[in-house]
């Protein structure tokens, strides 16, 4: 069914598109990467696969602020973020920020919690940046509601 929707977005023409990414405050682009994300996420968790170690081999568009949050991969001269968990975990707080603004990051608050107080590799493998700065879940939710 979701699969159907990112169909039915992916065949609007470019005005009515313009205005569905509008409602959410998103760009063309970026409305279009993250659904088709949050669809292949949504697979992989309908067929039990584990999330938490997935890579992404495309990348969904990334907005510069989230920077503060996601961890660089460095190789020689060139950097790009991660394409793990993180990103999409960004993504969905985009989304459940405009569509629910009085969401309870309860649940989610408290997971990421426990996966912070793991260690900074594991923190690191999820692709965030470190334990203290970027994986600080009101600090992430504060900072994507501005």
């Amino acid at each position: 069914m979701f699969g159907n929707l990112v169909s039915l977005i992916e065949l609007m023409n470019s005005r009515i598109l313009r205005e569905l990414a509008a409602l959410y405050d998103f760009k063309v682009k970026e409305l279009l990467s993250w659904v088709k994300c949050l669809n292949f996420i949504r697979n992989l968790c309908a067929h039990n696969s584990n999330i938490l170690d997935v890579k992404l081999k495309t990348a969904p568009v990334k907005r510069e602020s989230w920077n503060e949050f996601l961890y660089i991969i460095r190789k020689g001269d060139s950097e790009r973020p991660t394409n793990r968990f993180a990103i999409v975990l960004l993504i969905v707080i985009e989304f459940v920020r405009k569509i629910n603004d009085s969401y309870r990051w309860n649940n989610i608050r408290s997971n990421l919690y426990a996966i912070r107080n793991s260690s900074d590799k594991n923190v690191q493998l999820l692709g965030f940046k470190d334990n203290n700065t970027s994986l600080n879940p009101d600090k992430i939710i504060d900072y994507l509601e501005k």
